[in-house]
Formats: structure tokens, C-alpha cells, sequence
């Protein structure tokens, strides 16, 4: 049996190791829509088994494994235990498409592949025709692909992720801990996808440690029976919750979330195989959820479902707002669906950047004596910065990331002179901290990375006289739809492969419900006949579904500006009033 105590603190295999041991039937992670949960002795279990399997395949510490698959506890197991044998987990966008996952794979450079089954996932079936029939293309395909599913339904050359799972792949938990034990935190463990403004996918390498605060606890400090029995009340008062968390798990806020549960807080965490919002509603209310984690697109998403009205979400005292913009009026619309909210949360960070700024608004003078220890427990954990008041949000017109995290440093510069800027003035927001982690690929430019560790995160704002991180704008003509990232250059290379389009410009307009929408300008052939259905048809076949523009709007020329480039502004006036008369 192997003891925490015997492994290196704070990496995968001791923080599950630690969990398993202190709250082996607590349920960790519950799938309604699978109807799946998993304790966190049942994850330990099944990371054992997936790491002695991947260490026999020949895995190796350092090397890239890519995973495929929706949410399920077998992805979160399969992450885990990539991570557990020194390997690096690629969470891989469930939307991909072949041609995407072909990037993504150029790029990692993955030895292994494992592919879930599902109706919207890339289907197996055709990966292994085209692989096949494509010249060179084991050139991006790992020589290793496994796929979830019967023997009858995982066409050759891939296997079964069940072959992989044998017994006798299983090692003795001598072997497990000899491996487990060469886990550090400050290894690389994840590579994470953020599009670029330059339309090719760019890999963040983040460490365990990145994803932590910066000074650890040692839990072997404490007598044996005092750290048990601390460990153990913490975990009775955090179990008594259960939060809906509807990020990805191939996103930061997503792998974040594994982090918190493993390292500080033992809620019991309702997942979704991927965000619907009346699957989401429908599972809130089943699972009498406490607590809602994902963007404001997806907390408005769910409140205006069609089963909104007949599906109420009584059980709902807080809110944790990640990855995109929190304005006054959106707020007001959710309390209004939401009267007896006690709190809410808003973050700020990115995959290069890391967790931030954030901080906690309590909406209601009424106590609740629960959430109140709750609270205090996770700002005793450094995951809380501080409170917000209601009215900082009603007066601000701008969107508050709240208390700059004491680990991370920011400072805010001029635009065109780099000049550091006092508080209160706005400018282009720049980070350090030891969350900050470069590309990947030394090949992808690193312009965003200054001498001494500054980052240049891209957005403007300001940092408030009460030290509140302030976000009013974007630098980079990145599209943030509810929360997913979209380069408009990958759109426009994939417009321009039609062959009725000449030119093509992509931009983001405002949305009441996304925040942004996706909207393709595009000059016409000269001849060619085209409309906008069929082209948002022949993209489908290209790009993620979300990726797709929602307006496409012919023009005849693309103004330009003074310096002589396509002005964003004045196409984005120009398509507005078009949208607008249509």
C-alpha cells in the first residue's frame, strides 16, 4: 500500500495518494449525464492501473501523450495518470476536427493518441481511413492510438484502450512508487492549447507547480493523528458541497479545477461530458448543486434554456465567474433568475499567464453559516484575494478581475512607449509570477515575453486605487465567444480556401449572450455567386462548430487605414449597419 508520506509533496500521485487515503468514499467527480461518479479510492485505483499501463507501453518521462475524449471520470483518470508517469497530458479541444487534431498533433509531437467515442467526437473510423490513405501520414499520427470502444468498433491499426488496461500491464505498487516517487512539480505535466492571433495553435507548457500557489505546506509537518484529523474535518465540511463545473478540461479553468480538488477542496464536483445548457441545468438541479463554475456566457446560457422556467435552481448560493468579461447589467440579469445567491466569484488569467486576480462578492446581508466557513477555508488557502463590494461593480463600467493574486505581480504600460504607467491609468496589462510559462515550440514567436520575465498579456486596463485589476479592452483581435478563444486569421485561411471568396476579414461583434459573435467580411469572385449558408456549410467541414461565423457579409473593397492596413474598426461599423438593415 503506498503512503503519501513516501512520495514527493504536492505533485499528482501524492496529492490522489493523500485523498484517497483521507476521503476514499467521498465521491470526487459525478457524471449525471453518464450516470457515472467515481470516489477518489476508485480514481486511485484506476490511475495505478492506466500508469503501470503506460509505463509498460513504453512512456517515458517527458514524453507527450494526447487525449481525445468528453468529459467522463475515464478522462480525468487518464489525465491524471499521464501526468503520475512523469509524462506530459495534451488535452486535445473535444470539437477538433481531423484537419485540427493534425495541428495539434504536428505540433506535440505526441508518441500516443487516445480517442474517445461519441456522436460529435472526430469519429475513429474515418482518422483510420484517411491515415491510411494519405501518403506520409504516420509522419503526424503517434505510433501508438487507442480507442474507447468494442474490439468490433476500433477500425486497424488502432487498438483498444481496453488492451491497453490488461491486468497484466498492472506493476506491483513497489514498481508504481519507484515511479511515482520520480515526480516533481516543477516538471512540465500539461500542454495546453491557446489560439494565437496568427492562426496556428500555440502549446503553453505548464508544470504542477504553475498551478499552485508558491509556498507549499508540507503535510508530514504536523504528528500523524493531528494532520489526520485535520485533514479529515476539512474534508467532512467540504464534502457537504457540490458545484457544477462546466469549463473543459482542455482548458486551464478546467485542469485549475482538478488541481483545487485535489490539493484544497474536497466539493464534490458535477462534471458534463461537454457544455449543453439544459444538460447543465438539468444536472445543477438533479445534483441540488450549490455552487455554478464556468463563463457568464454559460450561467446566462442555462438561466435562459427552455427549461428555465419549469427547472428552478433553489440549491444555487454562489457562483464562480471565469474566462470571460463581468459587466453590472449581465449581473442584474442573473440575480434576477438567482434571488437567493449569497456570492459570486470573478477571475482573470490565461494559459501563459496563469491564475491572476480574483475576488468575492457577497451579494446578501443575510448569513450562512456553512458558506461563511467554506469562504474562510479557501482564502486560509490563498484561492481567495479578497471581497468586492456589489456597488464597485454597479459603478465600474469595466470588468473587475478583482485582487491581484500576493504571488503574482503586474504592472500596466503605455501602449506605444512600454513606459510603466502608475495606477489608475490604462494601459496594456503586463504579469509575472512563477505561473508564467513560455510556448512550447521555440520556433513560434515570443514577442509577448519580456527580459525579466514580464508578460505581455494583450488586454488593457488599469489597476483601481483599491489594487483591483481592472480590464478594459483588447489589445489583440482575438475573438473570446462565451469564453472560448478564437483567431480570426485561422477563419479567414479557411474562408479563403472556398473558392467563390477573393478576400476575407474576420471580427468580433458584440453580443448580448457570447459577448462576441463570429463575422466574416468577404469580397466576392469576380463571376462567382455565393451565399452566406453555403459557405457557413463549407466551413463546418473545416472548423469547430463555434468557430463558425455566425454573419457572413459581402463587401466590395476593405477600407484601409491611415498606415495603409485593413482597418478592423471600420469594417466592423461597415458589417454592424449592413447586420443591422438585414
Amino acid at each position: 500500500m503506498i503512503h503519501p508520506s513516501a512520495l514527493n509533496p504536492d505533485t499528482i500521485p501524492e496529492m490522489l495518494c493523500h485523498r484517497a487515503r483521507y476521503s476514499p468514499r467521498d465521491v470526487a467527480f459525478c457524471f449525471p449525464e453518464l450516470q457515472q461518479s467515481c470516489t477518489w479510492e476508485q480514481l486511485w485505483a484506476g490511475v495505478r492501473l492506466l500508469a503501470g499501463a503506460l509505463h509498460r507501453l513504453g512512456i517515458q518521462k517527458g514524453d507527450r501523450v494526447a487525449v481525445l475524449m468528453e468529459g467522463s471520470p475515464e478522462l480525468i483518470q487518464t489525465l491524471l495518470a499521464i501526468v503520475a508517469v512523469g509524462a506530459v497530458a495534451v488535452p486535445i479541444n473535444a470539437y477538433s476536427k481531423n484537419e485540427e487534431l493534425k495541428a495539434y498533433c504536428l505540433d506535440a509531437r505526441p508518441v500516443a493518441l487516445l480517442l474517445g467515442t461519441g456522436p460529435k467526437l472526430l469519429p475513429s473510423a474515418e482518422l483510420a481511413t484517411e491515415a491510411q490513405a494519405t501518403p506520409g501520414f504516420s509522419i503526424w499520427l503517434p505510433p501508438h492510438v487507442f480507442v474507447q470502444g468494442p474490439p468490433e468498433e476500433v477500425p486497424s491499426p488502432f487498438r483498444t484502450l481496453s488492451d491497453l488496461l490488461k491486468t497484466e500491464n498492472q506493476l506491483p505498487d513497489e514498481s508504481l512508487l519507484t515511479l511515482f516517487r520520480a515526480s516533481y512539480t516543477q516538471e512540465p505535466a500539461f500542454l495546453l492549447y491557446t489560439s494565437g492571433t496568427t492562426g496556428q495553435p500555440k502549446g503553453v507548457l505548464r508544470t504542477t507547480a504553475s498551478f499552485l500557489i508558491a509556498k507549499q505546506t508540507n503535510r508530514s509537518g504536523l504528528g500523524g493523528w493531528l494532520k489526520a484529523r485535520i485533514t479529515r474535518l476539512s474534508d467532512q465540511l467540504t464534502n457537504r458541497f457540490t458545484a457544477l463545473v462546466m469549463l473543459p478540461l482542455y482548458h486551464l479553468g478546467g485542469i485549475g479545477l482538478l488541481f483545487t480538488a485535489l490539493k484544497v477542496s474536497n466539493v464534490r464536483v458535477v462534471m458534463l461530458t461537454r457544455f449543453n445548457p439544459v444538460r447543465a441545468l438539468q444536472s445543477a438541479a438533479q445534483e441540488k448543486c450549490q455552487f455554478l463554475i464556468g463563463t457568464p456566457f454559460m450561467v446566462q446560457a442555462m438561466l435562459t434554456s427552455p427549461l428555465a422556467h419549469t427547472t428552478p435552481l433553489m440549491s444555487v448560493l454562489g457562483i464562480a465567474f471565469t474566462s470571460a468579461a463581468v459587466n453590472g447589467p449581465m449581473l442584474e440579469k442573473i440575480l434576477a433568475k438567482l434571488p437567493q445567491l449569497y456570492f459570486f466569484t470573478v477571475s482573470y488569467g490565461s494559459s501563459e499567464a496563469g491564475a491572476v486576480a480574483n475576488g468575492t462578492c457577497l451579494v446578501t446581508k443575510q448569513g450562512n453559516l456553512w458558506v461563511n466557513l467554506f469562504l474562510k477555508l479557501l482564502r486560509g488557502m490563498n484561492l481567495l484575494n479578497g471581497f468586492i463590494a456589489y456597488e464597485e461593480f454597479q459603478a465600474t463600467p469595466h470588468s473587475i478581475c478583482g485582487p491581484i493574486d500576493k504571488h503574482v505581480q503586474v504592472r500596466v504600460a503605455d501602449l506605444h512607449t512600454g513606459e510603466v504607467l502608475p495606477p489608475d491609468q490604462p494601459g496594456e496589462i503586463q504579469l509575472r509570477s512563477h505561473r508564467v510559462m513560455r510556448y512550447a515550440q521555440t520556433s513560434i514567436t515570443q514577442e509577448s515575453f519580456l527580459p525579466e520575465g514580464w508578460f505581455k498579456s494583450g488586454d488593457i486596463g488599469y489597476i483601481s486605487p483599491k489594487g483591483y485589476l481592472i480590464i478594459s479592452d483588447r489589445l489583440k483581435r482575438l475573438i473570446s465567444r462565451g469564453g472560448e478563444k478564437i483567431s480570426p486569421v485561422e477563419v479567414e485561411n479557411a474562408l479563403l480556401q472556398h473558392p467563390g471568396v477573393a478576400e476575407a476579414f474576420v471580427v468580433g461583434i458584440p453580443d448580448e449572450l457570447y459577448g462576441e459573435q463570429v463575422c466574416a467580411a468577404i469580397i466576392v469572385q469576380p463571376g462567382a455567386s455565393v451565399s452566406a449558408a453555403q459557405i457557413q456549410a463549407d466551413l463546418a467541414t473545416r472548423l469547430s462548430q463555434f468557430k463558425v461565423p455566425k454573419y457572413v457579409v459581402p463587401l466590395t473593397e476593405f477600407p484601409l487605414s491611415g498606415s495603409g492596413k485593413i482597418s478592423s474598426e471600420s469594417i466592423k461599423q461597415l458589417v454592424l449597419e449592413q447586420i443591422k438593415h438585414d
